[in-house]
């Protein structure tokens, strides 16, 4: 086990009951997992990049949160969306498993240049992209959705995709 879940009242054997009922699921949400546990979260926060001029770029952390809380309804809009269509295609306790798992096994590394309240600000949002992320992976048999995995290629990018704007550019901090 991570994230010492040992002393969080979670079950020994979590994981292991977890891929049980993911069943054909098991090997992508494992992957995926294993894929977050490489990423070094918000290793370039701040710093400038080549693509800059793609994205809209915010450089302070209080802007970030604004563009997100601005965006929320969107989020939380695709969110609900996921799982009705997991209710409805009966794969919401495989939904479920997916975030057993990951609590389980995510060994998140973050980069020692943010100060650490930042990562205490940022994990919610994190944690509900990933979350996000392995519910979109239990459904692409069903419908294939994209939105947190594209949040998460951000976050492996070092940054975090705060927002969408109505013209379709990303607001990466």
């Amino acid at each position: 086990m991570t994230m010492g879940t040992e002393n969080l009242g979670v079950p020994d054997d979590l994981d292991r009951r977890a891929l049980a009922v993911l069943g054909r699921d098991a090997k992508p949400v494992q992957a995926y997992v294993r894929r977050m546990n490489r990423i070094h979260w918000l290793e370039r926060a701040g710093q400038p990049e080549e693509w800059d001029h793609r994205v809209v770029r915010v450089w302070d952390l209080e802007e970030a949160k604004r563009a997100e809380r601005a965006f929320r309804p969107v989020h939380r809009a695709v969110w609900s969306g996921l799982e009705a269509i997991g209710k409805a295609a009966d794969r919401f306790e495989a939904m479920e498993a997916a975030e057993d798992y990951w609590i389980v096994r995510f060994d998140p590394r973050f980069d020692q240049h943010e100060p650490p309240y930042v990562h205490e600000v940022l994990f919610a949002e994190i944690r509900t992209d990933i979350v996000g992320a392995l519910r979109e992976i239990v459904l692409d048999d069903w419908a294939t959705v994209r939105f947190f995995r594209q949040k998460i290629d951000w976050y492996a990018k070092g940054h975090w995709c705060a927002a969408v704007t109505p013209e379709g550019q990303k607001v990466v901090y």
